[in-house]
């Protein structure tokens, strides 16, 4: 995470998913894990802080339910997430190939996986939108390294994919803002 460059100088060319994955996964249940967390401290405090018993009671209720859903809800969120990584690694892919990329989907999947490092301090405020714009340096960075291609078309092919991965989030914040007004 703090030396992308020699990192992705150095990362072996293997055949194999295994490593990539089990970072990703890693640092995906760690970040989850530590989101849950402060979540629920922050629901116990504010139910907490309530002055009646019926309050706390249900305070506890929602507590028991948080945890139950914590624990039905967490490996479906690794999994979802796990299947979005590949996704994201085929829409990035095919930019490569477009922009003459010639290594394999394999070295793209593993530049993806390997860049969500910084995600693991999303959750502290000031923080997470340093550590997304770092997440894409480091991508960007890994696909220069690993496909070979120039700084410059390396920022597009993390760029463009981004910003189409961005736009049904616009389109529906614009929605929803729009039913608000």
């Amino acid at each position: 995470m703090f030396h992308p460059t020699e990192f992705y100088e150095q990362l072996p060319k293997k055949d194999s998913y295994r490593e990539p994955t089990i970072f990703f996964i890693k640092a995906q249940a760690l970040t989850v894990l530590i989101f849950y967390i402060l979540f629920g401290i922050s629901l116990a405090v504010a139910l907490n802080s309530q002055e009646s018993e019926l309050a706390a009671l249900i305070g506890g209720f929602a507590g028991i339910g948080f945890l139950i859903g914590l624990i039905i809800m967490f490996p479906l969120i690794l999994l979802l997430g796990w299947g979005f990584l590949f996704v994201c690694t085929g829409l990035v892919h095919l930019f490569v190939r477009l922009f003459g990329g010639k290594q394999g989907y394999r070295e793209t999947f593993a530049v993806i996986a390997y860049s969500v490092a910084p995600s693991i301090f999303s959750f502290i405020q000031y923080v997470n939108f340093p550590a997304a714009i770092y997440s894409l340096i480091i991508e960007i960075i890994g696909i220069h390294k690993r496909q070979k291609l120039s700084l410059g078309i390396s920022i597009a092919t993390v760029l463009i994919p981004f910003l189409i991965l961005l736009i049904p989030v616009f389109i529906a914040a614009a929605y929803f803002a729009k039913m608000l007004i």
